[in-house]
């Protein structure tokens, strides 16, 4: 099995997450998501630090042959890159040390990479893809979406509310790719719709860290199951059969007011 799956995996093997932007009323064991550092090769190592699993973005051949001969203790992979059918039919072609994922767009042509059991495919879609487009794709074998924003796009609420529209429709494991530390309310929103992690751009010319986004998601308050429970519950659909009804009632009383005696 791929290691970033079995990563996955492990994180989502905690208590049942409600969809939506509801708390769920149980804690995790582990309350964060999987990080993913994705570099160009220059990022600087601090920045990389607290990551569960490294991604390149690779140019050309020559640089896919450097990071394949390199010996690495986290699960690492191939974003997405100008040339990223012919990395692919390279992989697919090589019999020596493979990545452990690939992220692609969904226009790749070499659908090879389909069939190696032993590296996770990633879908990459854009944060404004319609629902009818997903509902189309849900056929395709791949084992990760991930969901990218638009250049220098911030998260906001906005955002989260595509996100949270994405997750309901996906039975895959879902990621967002962000290049910006995003504000704590906003990460516990992300956490709380089960996305199982954040893949962070980070390079010399944009630092984003990825400690410090691990930070930010571990500073996030804990949820008080107290108040979980205290707090009121109504069924919708009682609330709705409640209102249906009083509403009938008044107008048999209307009905027999003004209806004249015989």
């Amino acid at each position: 099995m791929s290691k970033i799956i079995d990563l996955i995996e492990k994180f989502a093997a905690g208590p049942e997450r409600r969809i939506g932007f509801g708390q769920s009323n149980e804690q995790s064991d582990r309350q964060l998501p999987i990080l993913i550092a994705i570099t160009n090769g220059d990022a600087p190592s601090p920045s990389l630090s607290e990551s569960d699993a490294i991604a390149s973005t690779i140019p050309n051949l020559t640089a896919l042959k450097k990071e394949l001969s390199s010996k690495r203790i986290l699960p690492w992979g191939i974003w997405a890159s100008d040339n990223i059918d012919k990395i692919i039919a390279k992989v697919c072609e090589s019999k020596d040390k493979k990545p452990d994922f690939i992220a692609f767009p969904s226009d790749i042509q070499s659908l090879e990479i389909m069939q190696d059991p032993d590296i996770a495919t990633i879908l990459k879609l854009p944060l404004s893809i319609s629902p009818d487009s997903l509902i189309g794709m849900s056929s395709i074998p791949i084992d990760i979406v991930t969901v990218q924003l638009e250049h220098d796009q911030e998260v906001s609420l906005e955002t989260v509310g595509r996100l949270g529209a994405i997750r309901s429709i996906v039975d895959k494991p879902l990621l967002l790719e962000v290049s910006k530390p995003i504000q704590i309310p906003l990460l516990a929103l992300i956490r709380d719709l089960g996305v199982e992690g954040l893949a962070i751009h980070t390079s010399a010319d944009n630092p984003t860290s990825v400690s410090e986004i691990r930070e930010l998601l571990d500073s996030i308050p804990k949820k008080d199951k107290r108040s979980e429970k205290n707090r009121p519950r109504v069924s919708i659909g009682s609330a709705f059969s409640f209102s249906v009804s009083a509403d009938e009632h008044e107008e048999h009383e209307e009905h027999e007011e003004h209806e004249e005696p015989q």
